[in-house]
């Protein structure tokens, strides 16, 4: 058994890591007086992510390092300091911010790590293995630059929304973050998109807070029935301007895809100088002979879109991803067929 060396977030909070304990839904609050346990009752509540649902975990009162609010161990075990009933804002984002670290110790894969290992800035999604892999959580790190940390305090930024009481979160859904801007490292419509993916794990659909543009890689439902044209009319390159082709490329086959797991659609759109980061593609789905409108999505830093999806309910025989153009680069179109597991 090891664990890990008390840290601070932004100096109070912290996360240790021990065993992972099999996964037990629920959230349990012991030692408090009962006006204590109300009010973490409150706070969970304030949060549209079902945490109960994914993880198990005992939250308990406790003295911890001066500067500490609380601490996640991965044996299921979540201890708040005094010093986290300072308010209740502190009080709650301290809460789902251990309970997120479950999050990564009890659910979490590395699909989800890497992605937001990627979409943060701290490399490439392969170098992250694990919840204990150094990549993900190197103490030796001051605390915001350890991607487990961000990770814990981003996901309360898209499960406690502004509407609720969040103030680390703008009205109109800018990433202000704990102190410093703790969670805002990776943008919040990929946080979402990371939850989301979560949820439809469980055959649950996405955040009842999402806005409607923002990015929704993973789908638990049958998209909605919206025709798409049979080909793409791509947005020619500003007028005056040498137009500069684009290549989209998929990065994994989709085979053997089967309705009781998830698969990803992968596509990277790269120009002559490299990857695109930060532009538009729409992506459509073939149903028999038909295109169907699906989403339109943002390349992330490393020109990639990423679709996850389970073909519960729809059976897409191929995906479209066609780039919509800007400035002067020129549009284009891939389609990536898919084959069923037999």
């Amino acid at each position: 058994m090891r664990s890990r060396p008390s840290r601070a977030l932004a100096g109070v909070l912290v996360a240790a890591l021990l065993l992972v304990p099999g996964a037990q839904a629920g959230v349990a609050f012991k030692g408090f007086s009962t006006k204590r346990a109300n009010a973490l009752r409150a706070d969970l509540g304030k949060s549209v992510f079902p945490y109960p649902a994914f993880v198990d975990v005992v939250v308990k009162p406790g003295d911890l390092p001066e500067g500490s609010l609380g601490l996640a161990s991965s044996d299921g075990v979540i201890v708040l300091d005094e010093d986290a009933f300072v308010s209740d804002d502190v009080r709650a984002f301290a809460l789902l911010h251990e309970l997120s670290h479950q999050l990564d110790y009890q659910v979490l894969r590395n699909a989800e790590r890497g992605r937001f290992y990627q979409a943060a800035g701290f490399g490439k999604a392969s170098e992250v293995d694990g919840y204990a892999d150094k990549s993900w959580y190197n103490p030796g790190l001051s605390h915001d630059k350890i991607p487990a940390e961000q990770f814990a305090s981003a996901i309360p930024l898209v499960a406690w929304p502004a509407s609720n009481g969040n103030p680390f979160v703008g009205d109109d859904g800018a990433c202000l973050g704990w102190e410093g801007g703790e969670g805002c490292a990776a943008p919040l419509s990929e946080v979402r998109a990371i939850v989301d993916a979560l949820l439809s794990q469980k055959g649950l659909g996405p955040l009842e807070n999402s806005e409607p543009d923002a990015v929704t890689p993973g789908e638990s439902f049958v998209p909605l029935s919206v025709a798409a044209p049979q080909e793409r009319v791509l947005r020619p390159p500003d007028a005056g301007v040498t137009p500069v082709p684009t290549v989209l490329s998929s990065l994994t086959p989709l085979t053997g895809v089967s309705s009781k797991r998830e698969s990803a659609l992968r596509v990277r759109l790269k120009g002559s100088l490299g990857v695109l980061p930060g532009v538009r593609v729409m992506v459509d789905f073939q149903d028999g002979n038909s295109w169907r409108q699906l989403s339109e999505l943002v390349t992330d830093r490393a020109g990639e879109i990423t679709y996850l999806f389970r073909p519960k309910g729809w059976h897409p025989t191929a995906f479209r991803v066609t780039f919509l153009g800007a400035a002067n680069l020129v549009g284009n179109s891939l389609v990536v067929d898919v084959a069923y597991a037999k």
